[in-house]
Protein backbone atom coordinates (compact mmCIF):
# COMPACT_ATOMS: atom_id res chain seq x y z
CA UNK A 1 0.00 0.00 0.00
CA UNK A 2 1.59 3.92 -0.79
CA UNK A 3 0.21 6.96 0.21
CA UNK A 4 -0.03 9.85 -1.98
CA UNK A 5 1.55 12.91 -0.99
CA UNK A 6 0.33 16.32 -1.25
CA UNK A 7 2.81 19.12 -2.63
CA UNK A 8 2.94 22.54 -3.19
CA UNK A 9 4.77 22.40 -6.57
CA UNK A 10 5.32 24.45 -9.84
CA UNK A 11 3.11 23.56 -12.92
CA UNK A 12 6.11 21.24 -14.22
CA UNK A 13 6.70 19.73 -11.25
CA UNK A 14 3.16 19.22 -10.35
CA UNK A 15 2.25 16.64 -13.42
CA UNK A 16 4.60 14.60 -12.11
CA UNK A 17 2.48 14.46 -8.33
CA UNK A 18 1.63 11.09 -9.57
CA UNK A 19 5.32 9.57 -9.17
CA UNK A 20 5.49 11.16 -5.31
CA UNK A 21 4.76 8.25 -2.72
CA UNK A 22 6.41 6.30 0.12
CA UNK A 23 5.10 2.97 0.83
CA UNK A 24 3.66 2.06 3.89
CA UNK A 25 4.09 -1.55 3.77
CA UNK A 26 2.18 -4.34 6.48
CA UNK A 27 4.29 -5.60 8.74
CA UNK A 28 1.51 -8.03 10.25
CA UNK A 29 3.30 -11.11 8.37
CA UNK A 30 6.94 -9.95 8.76
CA UNK A 31 8.55 -12.21 11.42
CA UNK A 32 11.35 -10.24 13.20
CA UNK A 33 13.70 -11.71 16.50
CA UNK A 34 12.05 -10.03 19.15
CA UNK A 35 14.57 -7.69 20.40
CA UNK A 36 14.94 -6.07 17.10
CA UNK A 37 12.19 -2.92 15.62
CA UNK A 38 11.43 -2.64 12.09
CA UNK A 39 9.10 0.08 11.04
CA UNK A 40 8.47 1.42 7.77
CA UNK A 41 7.08 5.28 6.94
CA UNK A 42 3.73 6.33 8.02
CA UNK A 43 3.21 9.77 7.00
CA UNK A 44 5.38 11.96 5.15
CA UNK A 45 5.45 15.52 3.36
CA UNK A 46 6.76 16.26 0.24
CA UNK A 47 8.72 19.82 -0.67
CA UNK A 48 8.87 20.12 -4.81
CA UNK A 49 11.00 23.31 -5.81
CA UNK A 50 12.29 24.33 -9.18
CA UNK A 51 16.08 25.00 -9.10
CA UNK A 52 16.57 28.00 -11.72
CA UNK A 53 20.35 27.20 -13.02
CA UNK A 54 19.87 27.42 -16.89
CA UNK A 55 18.44 30.34 -17.56
CA UNK A 56 22.05 31.42 -18.45
CA UNK A 57 21.88 29.75 -21.27
CA UNK A 58 18.96 31.75 -22.79
CA UNK A 59 20.50 34.80 -22.09
CA UNK A 60 23.96 33.18 -24.17
CA UNK A 61 21.49 32.58 -26.90
CA UNK A 62 20.13 35.75 -27.23
CA UNK A 63 23.38 37.76 -26.94
CA UNK A 64 25.29 35.18 -29.51
CA UNK A 65 22.27 35.93 -31.85
CA UNK A 66 22.13 39.49 -31.33
CA UNK A 67 25.64 40.16 -31.94
CA UNK A 68 26.01 37.85 -34.88
CA UNK A 69 23.24 39.80 -36.68
CA UNK A 70 24.89 42.64 -35.75
CA UNK A 71 28.25 41.99 -37.04
CA UNK A 72 27.09 39.97 -39.50
CA UNK A 73 29.03 37.02 -38.67
CA UNK A 74 27.65 33.22 -38.95
CA UNK A 75 30.22 31.93 -36.90
CA UNK A 76 29.31 34.33 -33.61
CA UNK A 77 25.32 33.49 -34.26
CA UNK A 78 25.82 29.67 -34.35
CA UNK A 79 27.30 30.03 -31.25
CA UNK A 80 23.30 31.03 -29.72
CA UNK A 81 22.89 27.35 -30.40
CA UNK A 82 25.18 26.17 -27.30
CA UNK A 83 23.57 28.29 -25.33
CA UNK A 84 20.15 27.40 -27.02
CA UNK A 85 21.09 23.57 -26.46
CA UNK A 86 22.29 24.23 -23.12
CA UNK A 87 18.73 25.71 -21.72
CA UNK A 88 17.11 23.35 -23.56
CA UNK A 89 18.50 20.28 -21.43
CA UNK A 90 17.57 22.29 -18.73
CA UNK A 91 13.65 22.55 -19.45
CA UNK A 92 13.09 18.91 -21.02
CA UNK A 93 14.38 17.25 -17.97
CA UNK A 94 11.56 15.59 -16.22
CA UNK A 95 11.06 15.97 -12.20
CA UNK A 96 12.41 13.21 -10.56
CA UNK A 97 10.70 10.18 -9.13
CA UNK A 98 9.87 9.49 -5.92
CA UNK A 99 8.00 6.35 -5.60
CA UNK A 100 10.11 4.92 -2.34
CA UNK A 101 9.69 2.30 0.45
CA UNK A 102 11.34 3.01 3.55
CA UNK A 103 12.05 0.61 6.47
CA UNK A 104 14.39 1.10 9.41
CA UNK A 105 15.29 -1.64 11.38
CA UNK A 106 16.90 -1.64 15.20
CA UNK A 107 18.76 -4.47 16.36
CA UNK A 108 17.70 -3.84 19.88
CA UNK A 109 15.06 -1.33 21.03
CA UNK A 110 15.93 -2.18 24.83
CA UNK A 111 19.45 -2.58 24.73
CA UNK A 112 21.56 -2.42 28.02
CA UNK A 113 23.89 0.27 29.03
CA UNK A 114 27.07 0.38 27.30
CA UNK A 115 25.97 -1.75 24.15
CA UNK A 116 26.44 -1.03 20.47
CA UNK A 117 22.97 -0.62 18.91
CA UNK A 118 22.82 -1.63 15.03
CA UNK A 119 20.83 0.90 12.71
CA UNK A 120 19.78 -0.58 9.07
CA UNK A 121 17.92 1.66 7.44
CA UNK A 122 16.82 0.24 3.54
CA UNK A 123 15.64 2.60 0.58
CA UNK A 124 14.15 1.10 -2.16
CA UNK A 125 12.97 3.05 -5.43
CA UNK A 126 9.48 1.09 -6.14
CA UNK A 127 9.03 3.46 -9.06
CA UNK A 128 9.65 2.71 -13.26
CA UNK A 129 12.02 5.17 -13.66
CA UNK A 130 15.48 5.80 -11.96
CA UNK A 131 16.59 8.34 -9.79
CA UNK A 132 19.27 10.21 -11.34
CA UNK A 133 20.44 11.45 -7.53
CA UNK A 134 19.23 10.92 -3.96
CA UNK A 135 20.67 12.21 -0.46
CA UNK A 136 19.24 10.35 2.33
CA UNK A 137 20.09 11.45 5.88
CA UNK A 138 18.58 9.52 8.06
CA UNK A 139 17.35 11.16 11.77
CA UNK A 140 19.90 10.11 14.15
CA UNK A 141 18.44 10.64 17.65
CA UNK A 142 20.47 13.90 18.88
CA UNK A 143 22.48 12.39 22.02
CA UNK A 144 23.45 8.93 20.26
CA UNK A 145 26.76 10.10 17.92
CA UNK A 146 27.02 7.82 15.24
CA UNK A 147 29.91 5.26 16.76
CA UNK A 148 30.46 3.59 13.69
CA UNK A 149 29.03 3.32 9.55
CA UNK A 150 27.10 5.89 8.17
CA UNK A 151 23.87 7.81 8.51
CA UNK A 152 23.67 9.54 5.13
CA UNK A 153 24.53 8.56 1.97
CA UNK A 154 24.09 9.79 -1.65
CA UNK A 155 23.14 7.57 -4.56
CA UNK A 156 21.65 6.63 -7.88
CA UNK A 157 18.99 4.61 -7.91
CA UNK A 158 17.66 2.37 -10.98
CA UNK A 159 13.73 1.31 -10.90
CA UNK A 160 13.16 -1.69 -8.19
CA UNK A 161 16.48 -1.17 -6.70
CA UNK A 162 17.78 -0.68 -2.66
CA UNK A 163 20.42 1.16 -1.18
CA UNK A 164 20.83 0.41 2.62
CA UNK A 165 22.96 2.53 5.42
CA UNK A 166 24.18 0.56 8.19
CA UNK A 167 25.30 2.40 11.59
CA UNK A 168 25.96 1.61 14.93
CA UNK A 169 24.99 4.06 18.02
CA UNK A 170 26.13 3.90 21.88
CA UNK A 171 23.48 2.55 24.31
CA UNK A 172 23.18 5.45 26.58
CA UNK A 173 20.43 6.10 29.33
CA UNK A 174 17.36 7.21 28.32
CA UNK A 175 14.84 7.37 25.55
CA UNK A 176 15.83 8.06 22.31
CA UNK A 177 13.42 8.55 19.23
CA UNK A 178 14.37 8.88 15.90
CA UNK A 179 13.12 11.25 13.22
CA UNK A 180 13.47 11.43 9.82
CA UNK A 181 14.79 10.39 7.23
CA UNK A 182 15.04 13.17 5.05
CA UNK A 183 15.29 12.27 1.54
CA UNK A 184 16.06 14.37 -1.66
CA UNK A 185 15.78 14.13 -4.85
CA UNK A 186 17.20 16.19 -8.16
CA UNK A 187 16.47 15.04 -11.83
CA UNK A 188 19.54 14.81 -13.78
CA UNK A 189 19.42 18.62 -14.76
CA UNK A 190 19.19 19.78 -11.20
CA UNK A 191 16.18 22.08 -12.05
CA UNK A 192 13.95 20.53 -9.83
CA UNK A 193 14.75 19.41 -6.73
CA UNK A 194 12.08 17.08 -4.20
CA UNK A 195 12.49 16.79 -0.67
CA UNK A 196 10.79 13.89 1.48
CA UNK A 197 10.78 13.76 5.31
CA UNK A 198 9.54 10.38 5.92
CA UNK A 199 7.95 9.92 9.87
CA UNK A 200 9.35 6.03 10.45
CA UNK A 201 8.18 5.95 14.49
CA UNK A 202 11.44 4.23 15.57
CA UNK A 203 13.43 4.07 19.67
CA UNK A 204 15.45 3.29 21.69
CA UNK A 205 14.80 2.84 25.55
CA UNK A 206 18.01 2.50 28.03
CA UNK A 207 18.10 1.53 31.86
CA UNK A 208 14.36 3.78 32.11
CA UNK A 209 12.67 1.76 34.30
CA UNK A 210 12.78 0.87 37.90
CA UNK A 211 10.87 -0.06 40.83
CA UNK A 212 10.25 2.05 43.57
CA UNK A 213 13.17 1.46 46.01
CA UNK A 214 12.79 0.62 49.97
CA UNK A 215 13.99 3.38 51.89
CA UNK A 216 14.01 2.72 55.68
CA UNK A 217 13.26 5.95 57.78
CA UNK A 218 10.11 7.95 59.11
CA UNK A 219 6.56 8.25 57.21
CA UNK A 220 4.78 11.53 57.07
CA UNK A 221 1.16 11.34 58.66
CA UNK A 222 -0.28 11.72 55.22
CA UNK A 223 -1.81 8.94 52.71
CA UNK A 224 0.58 7.70 50.96
CA UNK A 225 1.62 3.61 49.69
CA UNK A 226 4.58 3.13 52.49
CA UNK A 227 3.40 0.58 54.78
CA UNK A 228 4.24 1.45 58.31
CA UNK A 229 4.64 -0.79 61.58
CA UNK A 230 1.33 1.26 63.27
CA UNK A 231 -2.52 0.46 63.32
CA UNK A 232 -5.04 2.46 61.85
CA UNK A 233 -6.26 2.85 58.21
CA UNK A 234 -5.37 0.97 55.63
CA UNK A 235 -6.08 -2.71 53.53
CA UNK A 236 -3.90 -4.89 54.89
CA UNK A 237 -4.82 -6.79 58.49
CA UNK A 238 -2.88 -5.62 61.10
CA UNK A 239 -4.12 -6.88 64.87
CA UNK A 240 -7.14 -6.78 66.89
CA UNK A 241 -7.30 -4.68 70.38
CA UNK A 242 -10.30 -4.08 72.75
CA UNK A 243 -13.38 -2.25 71.42
CA UNK A 244 -13.63 0.89 72.27
CA UNK A 245 -16.49 3.41 72.48
CA UNK A 246 -16.98 5.44 69.06
CA UNK A 247 -14.92 2.03 66.79
CA UNK A 248 -16.75 2.50 63.74
CA UNK A 249 -18.52 -0.38 62.81
CA UNK A 250 -17.46 -1.40 60.10
CA UNK A 251 -14.24 -2.40 62.16
CA UNK A 252 -15.61 -4.84 64.64
CA UNK A 253 -14.80 -8.36 64.76
CA UNK A 254 -18.07 -9.46 64.23
CA UNK A 255 -17.01 -13.56 63.98
CA UNK A 256 -15.34 -13.36 67.00
CA UNK A 257 -17.99 -11.70 68.71
CA UNK A 258 -20.31 -14.28 67.69
CA UNK A 259 -17.57 -17.18 69.18
CA UNK A 260 -16.79 -15.54 72.49
CA UNK A 261 -19.22 -12.38 72.69
CA UNK A 262 -16.34 -10.08 73.38
CA UNK A 263 -16.38 -6.79 71.18
CA UNK A 264 -12.96 -6.38 69.17
CA UNK A 265 -12.01 -3.81 67.08
CA UNK A 266 -9.42 -4.88 63.73
CA UNK A 267 -6.60 -2.38 63.34
CA UNK A 268 -5.38 -2.84 59.54
CA UNK A 269 -1.17 -1.80 58.58
CA UNK A 270 -1.20 2.06 57.86
CA UNK A 271 0.01 3.43 54.36
CA UNK A 272 1.72 6.90 54.81
CA UNK A 273 3.78 8.99 52.39
CA UNK A 274 7.08 9.71 52.92
CA UNK A 275 9.20 12.78 52.31
CA UNK A 276 12.44 12.32 50.48
CA UNK A 277 15.37 14.44 49.31
CA UNK A 278 17.35 13.32 46.25
CA UNK A 279 20.42 15.21 46.26
CA UNK A 280 22.80 15.05 43.47
CA UNK A 281 26.49 15.13 43.21
CA UNK A 282 27.23 17.21 40.20
CA UNK A 283 30.44 19.03 41.26
CA UNK A 284 33.59 19.18 39.47
CA UNK A 285 34.99 16.50 41.45
CA UNK A 286 31.84 14.34 40.06
CA UNK A 287 32.74 14.97 36.29
CA UNK A 288 34.73 11.64 35.96
CA UNK A 289 34.29 8.51 33.59
CA UNK A 290 35.22 5.48 32.72
CA UNK A 291 36.36 6.12 29.47
CA UNK A 292 36.66 9.69 27.53
CA UNK A 293 33.80 9.46 25.66
CA UNK A 294 31.82 7.83 28.29
CA UNK A 295 29.16 8.90 30.94
CA UNK A 296 30.33 10.81 33.96
CA UNK A 297 29.30 10.10 36.95
CA UNK A 298 27.41 13.34 37.50
CA UNK A 299 25.18 12.19 34.72
CA UNK A 300 24.71 9.01 36.12
CA UNK A 301 23.73 10.72 39.31
CA UNK A 302 20.96 12.52 37.57
CA UNK A 303 19.74 9.55 35.47
CA UNK A 304 19.48 7.67 39.02
CA UNK A 305 17.87 10.90 40.31
CA UNK A 306 15.44 10.92 38.08
CA UNK A 307 14.17 7.45 37.97
CA UNK A 308 14.42 7.46 41.69
CA UNK A 309 12.21 10.95 41.70
CA UNK A 310 9.51 9.66 39.27
CA UNK A 311 8.63 6.29 41.11
CA UNK A 312 8.33 8.20 44.69
CA UNK A 313 5.98 10.62 43.23
CA UNK A 314 3.80 7.98 41.36
CA UNK A 315 3.13 6.62 45.26
CA UNK A 316 1.92 10.40 46.09
CA UNK A 317 5.52 10.93 48.21
CA UNK A 318 6.67 14.26 48.96
CA UNK A 319 9.72 14.72 46.77
CA UNK A 320 12.58 17.11 46.56
CA UNK A 321 16.01 17.34 44.99
CA UNK A 322 19.18 19.31 45.32
CA UNK A 323 22.11 20.04 43.12
CA UNK A 324 25.64 20.20 44.77
CA UNK A 325 27.25 21.87 41.81
CA UNK A 326 24.80 24.74 41.08
CA UNK A 327 23.90 24.63 44.69
CA UNK A 328 19.92 24.74 44.43
CA UNK A 329 17.17 23.14 45.98
CA UNK A 330 13.92 21.88 44.52
CA UNK A 331 11.89 21.84 47.76
CA UNK A 332 9.37 18.73 48.77
CA UNK A 333 6.37 18.55 46.67
CA UNK A 334 3.77 16.26 44.78
CA UNK A 335 2.22 15.32 41.95
CA UNK A 336 2.63 15.68 38.07
CA UNK A 337 3.36 19.86 38.54
CA UNK A 338 6.61 18.19 40.68
CA UNK A 339 7.87 15.69 38.67
CA UNK A 340 7.78 18.28 35.53
CA UNK A 341 9.53 21.04 38.13
CA UNK A 342 12.22 18.15 39.18
CA UNK A 343 12.86 16.76 35.55
CA UNK A 344 13.51 20.22 33.73
CA UNK A 345 15.97 21.02 37.02
CA UNK A 346 18.01 17.65 36.46
CA UNK A 347 18.17 19.02 32.91
CA UNK A 348 19.45 22.43 33.78
CA UNK A 349 20.04 23.03 37.83
CA UNK A 350 20.78 26.45 36.94
CA UNK A 351 18.12 27.39 34.39
CA UNK A 352 15.33 27.16 37.55
CA UNK A 353 16.88 30.01 39.40
CA UNK A 354 14.60 32.44 40.98
CA UNK A 355 11.51 29.77 40.16
CA UNK A 356 8.41 29.10 42.57
CA UNK A 357 9.13 26.07 44.45
CA UNK A 358 13.47 26.21 44.04
CA UNK A 359 15.87 27.79 46.48
CA UNK A 360 19.40 29.31 45.38
CA UNK A 361 22.63 29.25 47.52
CA UNK A 362 21.18 26.58 49.74
CA UNK A 363 23.78 23.51 49.47
CA UNK A 364 26.98 25.23 48.02
CA UNK A 365 29.30 23.05 50.39
CA UNK A 366 27.31 24.07 53.41
CA UNK A 367 25.43 20.60 54.34
CA UNK A 368 24.56 22.89 57.49
CA UNK A 369 22.12 25.04 55.13
CA UNK A 370 20.73 22.26 53.49
CA UNK A 371 19.57 20.34 56.35
CA UNK A 372 17.74 23.34 57.87
CA UNK A 373 15.56 23.17 55.24
CA UNK A 374 14.99 19.03 55.27
CA UNK A 375 12.05 18.43 57.32
CA UNK A 376 13.14 16.32 60.81
CA UNK A 377 11.34 12.79 59.26
CA UNK A 378 12.74 13.19 55.47
CA UNK A 379 14.63 10.23 54.13
CA UNK A 380 17.85 11.47 52.02
CA UNK A 381 19.38 9.54 48.82
CA UNK A 382 22.61 10.62 47.76
CA UNK A 383 23.64 10.46 44.25
CA UNK A 384 27.33 10.20 44.27
CA UNK A 385 30.20 8.42 42.74
CA UNK A 386 32.57 9.24 45.67
CA UNK A 387 35.42 11.14 44.20
CA UNK A 388 36.38 12.07 47.19
CA UNK A 389 36.00 12.54 51.00
CA UNK A 390 33.69 15.41 51.25
CA UNK A 391 30.75 13.55 50.12
CA UNK A 392 31.67 11.32 53.10
CA UNK A 393 31.51 13.80 55.61
CA UNK A 394 28.44 14.94 54.27
CA UNK A 395 26.33 11.76 54.72
CA UNK A 396 27.63 11.12 57.89
CA UNK A 397 26.21 15.28 59.02
CA UNK A 398 22.91 14.18 57.66
CA UNK A 399 23.10 10.80 59.60
CA UNK A 400 23.75 12.37 62.41
CA UNK A 401 21.12 14.85 62.38
CA UNK A 402 18.48 11.95 62.12
CA UNK A 403 18.22 11.38 58.52
CA UNK A 404 17.73 7.87 57.13
CA UNK A 405 20.20 8.13 54.42
CA UNK A 406 20.47 6.04 51.23
CA UNK A 407 23.89 6.39 49.02
CA UNK A 408 23.67 5.29 45.17
CA UNK A 409 27.18 5.29 43.87
CA UNK A 410 28.04 4.38 40.79
CA UNK A 411 31.57 2.99 39.98
CA UNK A 412 33.60 5.05 37.71
CA UNK A 413 37.07 4.13 38.53
CA UNK A 414 38.86 3.32 35.04
CA UNK A 415 40.69 -0.14 34.75
CA UNK A 416 44.28 1.27 34.43
CA UNK A 417 47.00 1.60 37.34
CA UNK A 418 45.82 5.10 38.15
CA UNK A 419 42.33 3.96 38.00
CA UNK A 420 43.08 1.01 40.55
CA UNK A 421 44.52 3.51 43.01
CA UNK A 422 41.30 5.25 42.92
CA UNK A 423 39.33 1.99 43.22
CA UNK A 424 41.06 1.21 46.90
CA UNK A 425 40.35 5.11 47.69
CA UNK A 426 36.86 4.69 46.55
CA UNK A 427 36.25 1.50 48.88
CA UNK A 428 37.69 2.88 51.70
CA UNK A 429 34.90 5.75 51.39
CA UNK A 430 32.36 2.66 50.92
CA UNK A 431 33.26 1.05 53.87
CA UNK A 432 33.35 4.36 56.04
CA UNK A 433 29.77 4.72 55.38
CA UNK A 434 28.75 1.12 55.96
CA UNK A 435 30.34 1.64 59.19
CA UNK A 436 27.68 4.29 59.80
CA UNK A 437 25.25 2.69 59.25
CA UNK A 438 24.56 3.49 55.36
CA UNK A 439 22.82 1.89 53.10
CA UNK A 440 24.72 1.93 50.06
CA UNK A 441 24.24 1.01 46.31
CA UNK A 442 27.21 0.06 44.34
CA UNK A 443 26.43 0.40 40.59
CA UNK A 444 28.57 -0.47 37.98
CA UNK A 445 27.82 1.69 34.80
CA UNK A 446 27.58 -1.64 33.10
CA UNK A 447 24.32 -2.91 34.90
CA UNK A 448 20.80 -1.46 34.78
CA UNK A 449 20.21 0.51 37.54
CA UNK A 450 17.21 -1.01 38.45
CA UNK A 451 19.73 -4.41 38.50
CA UNK A 452 22.28 -2.68 41.24
CA UNK A 453 18.68 -1.62 43.11
CA UNK A 454 17.39 -5.58 42.96
CA UNK A 455 21.00 -6.26 44.49
CA UNK A 456 21.23 -4.61 47.20
CA UNK A 457 18.14 -4.52 48.78
CA UNK A 458 18.59 -8.46 48.85
CA UNK A 459 21.22 -7.94 50.42
CA UNK A 460 19.77 -5.15 52.94
CA UNK A 461 16.63 -8.16 53.73
CA UNK A 462 19.20 -10.78 54.30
Amino acid sequence: MSTTLETDASSEAAESLRDASVDVGDESDVETPADEQVTTSREVTVDTRAVDRWSSGIVLALFAGATGVTLENPVVFLGAVVGLAYACFGYVTRPPPLDLAVERTVSAAAPLPGDRVGVTLAVTNEGDRPIADLRIVDGVPGALPVADGESRACVSLRAGETTVLTYELPARRGEHRFSGPRLVARNASGTVRRAVTATVESSITVDTTLETPTLHGQTLPYPGQTATDDGGEGVEFYSTRQYARGDPMNRIDWKRYARTNELSTVSFREDEATSVTVIVDDREAAQVAREPDGETGAALGRHAAVRIAVGLLDRNDRVGVASLGAGSYVTPSTGREQRARITRFLDDPRGLHDRPGVLTDVCNGEVDRLCGHLDRRSRVVVCTPLADDSLVAMTKTLTARGHAVTVITPDMTPDTTGGDLARIERSKRVDDLRRGGVRLVEWSPDDALAVAMARAERRWSA
